[in-house]
């Protein structure tokens, strides 16, 4: 990431636990990648890593109950750091 443009970020969503929705992971990774300049070369590997999680959270963990939800929290701290987590 590059120092000139960080931009700090801490944000929850929640969201119904349908296949239809793994497109937020697109959603959340291009904020994360523009916000803070990524690196090309990480931006597939986030985004995988992170469709892969709400998606085991919606079939695994949900069950596929689009009642039920799945919450995505991500955070950028000044060191860089990027956490995400997936909660079902």
């Amino acid at each position: 990431m590059n120092n000139t443009n960080f931009i700090k970020m801490n944000q929850k969503l929640t969201f119904s636990s349908d296949l239809q929705n793994l497109n937020i992971a697109d959603c959340i990774v291009d904020t994360i990648s523009k916000q803070n300049q990524v690196n090309p070369d990480l931006y597939g590997n986030i985004l995988l890593s992170l469709t892969e999680a709400i998606s085991n959270a919606i079939v695994h963990g949900n069950k596929f109950h689009t009642n039920k939800k799945v919450t995505v929290s991500f955070q950028i701290e000044e060191n860089y750091i990027l956490n995400i987590s997936v909660e079902d």
